[in-house]
């Protein structure tokens, strides 16, 4: 079984866990997405307004706390199965209902007029991010420690 640290490094988490917050993730994206189907399969809206409206709201309830995961691969097909699913949908709505294009969308065709990474490159991008501020942090800490460390009197100079 695979671990990882968590977000502070301090304390290490289990795939198992992280299995068990993506599926808590994608829960509640799908939630929102079914609230909220009126808007993201409406025709009349164009669909770059529709992706936007995925990549602003609906990727940030998928990626909540992203930081700490600790992918595994059925986490990671989880989570491109529940993209994909949201963003065929999007794609698919423009169309009528027996257009070609509509009954068999290429994915390709789907992330060429979408624009963005998907979600697992989003997440490991995520990750780095944090981890390169946690390093910065570190660092700055370092750097206080030894400045406050010597103590320069006045009459040193």
């Amino acid at each position: 079984m695979t671990t990882c640290l968590d977000a502070a490094g301090a304390t290490p988490r289990n795939c198992v866990q992280t299995t068990e917050e993506v599926s808590e993730r994608v829960r509640c994206a799908r939630l929102w997405c079914y609230r909220h189907w009126s808007i993201l399969c409406d025709p009349k809206l164009q669909r770059k307004v529709k992706f936007q409206i995925y990549k602003q709201f609906v990727r940030p309830i998928v990626t909540y706390g992203c930081e700490t995961w600790c992918l595994d691969e059925r986490s990671c097909k989880k989570l491109l199965r529940f993209e994909c699913s949201v963003l065929l949908q999007v794609y698919k709505s423009k169309y009528p209902h027996r257009h070609p294009k509509r009954l068999r969308p290429k994915i390709k065709d789907v992330y060429c007029r979408y624009r963005d990474t998907h979600v697992v490159d989003h997440v490991r991008r995520q990750r780095l991010d944090w981890n390169q501020l946690l390093q910065c942090e570190e660092n700055a800490w370092k750097r206080v420690q030894t400045k406050t460390g010597q103590q320069i009197h006045w009459w040193d100079n």
